[in-house]
Parts: C-alpha cells; structure tokens; sequence
C-alpha cells in the first residue's frame, strides 16, 4: 500500500508504507557506465545497496522505496533467488489439493512428487535443474 503526502506547492509526495517519505532515506544515483539507478541506505546499522534494475528515474525510485520498506520489515521483494524444488512443493501441492483436478490427476501429482523428493533434485534451486540432472534422474519405486 503506498501513501500519500500533500507539499505546500501543492504537489504530492509518496510515502513507504511505514509513513515515511522515501527520497529522504534512500540515496539513489546512476554508476558510472551503468545505465540502471542504483540505491543507497542504511536500516539498523547495515547497508543496503544495489541496482533498481530500471533506467526510467521514477520507477527506479519506487523500485528503491519498496526495497527500503521490505528491508524494514524483513523480506525482500526483489529478491529473485529461484526457490529450491522441495521449498516450491508447498505451493504446488496446495495448488494440487485445492485447484480444479480430477481425483486422478491429484493421484499422478501427489505420487509424482512423493518419488522427486526422496532424489537428488528436491534438494536443488529450481533454476539450476537442467535436462541433463533430469536425464539422470533414478527415481525410486
């Protein structure tokens, strides 16, 4: 949820979620041949700094409050780390017990997951399971 602050010359100015206005907290600037803005800023005693992954200036500074907000809160937005296999089944088996499947279809699911998870993969981040790793794979009986 963002926020919302009138200025006396009556342009408004938007607010992290925490009520406080982000340009004030959050150094943003252009690298040398860069051409994303990154960010700058300290939350209790640690500094955080990277790329907004945007060159548009506006975007980049909403990309930089929202990583301000979510460091203060303790998760990360941005953060783009692939989930290992075994931490995506929770999702997945959810989306098997309440998605729109015929009482088969979440059989074949649930057993398919039941034999990945006693392998190799389970244990791997999703984007570092490649053709050859399945090619490999021995999945028990």
């Amino acid at each position: 949820m963002l926020l919302f602050r009138s200025d006396p010359f009556g342009g408004t100015h938007e607010l992290l979620p925490c009520g406080l206005l982000g340009g004030d907290l959050v150094e943003l600037f252009r690298k040398n041949k860069s051409k994303y803005y990154w960010y700058d800023f300290t939350v209790r005693g640690e500094r955080y700094r990277g790329s907004t992954k945007e060159t548009n200036e506006t975007r980049a500074q909403k990309a930089a409050a929202l990583k301000l907000a979510a460091t203060i809160r303790g998760s990360d937005p941005l953060d783009r780390k692939p989930p290992m296999l075994r931490e995506y089944s929770k999702d997945f088996l959810q989306w098997v017990e309440t998605g729109r499947l015929e009482a088969d279809s979440r059989r074949y699911y649930r057993n398919g997951w039941r034999l990945l998870e006693q392998t190799k993969i389970a244990g791997m981040r999703m984007d570092q399971i490649t053709k050859d790793e399945v090619e490999k794979l021995e999945l028990p009986q």
